[in-house]
């Protein structure tokens, strides 16, 4: 039980470095992202925490062919694993 107490505390304190930064706002600002954001499987597929299939999802993939995008997403994803190397 306090395990998954420590997991979504963990998460929560991903998500409030996240809201502060830039390139994250960038990101979730940007009009093709929010599209993404707008269809119900791909969210559903977000919150599954799949990895693997989340990063097969033939949207994101066409995401990641704008240059813009592609460089956001790294960024973002770098600071996630960053940060969640610094968590443990």
């Amino acid at each position: 039980m306090f395990g998954k107490m420590q997991d979504w505390m963990k998460m929560m304190q991903r998500m409030s470095v996240l809201m502060k930064d830039e390139d994250f706002k960038k990101l979730m600002e940007h009009p093709k992202f929010q599209e993404l954001i707008k269809d119900p499987s791909f969210m559903e597929l977000a919150k599954s925490g799949e990895l693997s299939r989340l990063n097969g999802n033939p949207k994101l993939a066409d995401l990641q062919k704008d240059p813009e995008l592609s460089a956001l997403l790294s960024k973002v994803i770098a600071k996630l694993n960053l940060e969640k190397f610094r968590q443990g």
